[in-house]
């Protein structure tokens, strides 16, 4: 398992699709998710209903094991697994 700390090309693979990454909780642990932002990976009646305009101190995307939407704040981001 390699870490690549990249945000910008992170942003671009979550994108385009699955990812798995690590990030610092609000309690000071490390979780290793499973998410993505690309629509065809997220259930029609959770998909977002307009446009938001992004957040330059946190990220949202859909947890494709809790089957739910998150939030990463953007200095918690640890890298994605490659």
């Amino acid at each position: 398992m390699q870490l690549n700390k990249d945000f910008e090309q992170f942003k671009e693979k979550i994108a385009q699709g699955e990812t798995q990454f690590v990030f610092l909780k609000k309690d000071g642990s490390f979780r290793i998710a499973r998410g993505s932002r690309a629509p065809e990976d997220i259930p029609e009646d959770l998909k977002p209903r307009g446009l938001r305009r992004p957040s330059d101190t946190a990220l949202s995307f859909f947890d494709l094991d809790k089957g739910e939407w998150r939030g990463m704040v953007i200095e918690n981001f640890g890298g994605f697994i490659e």
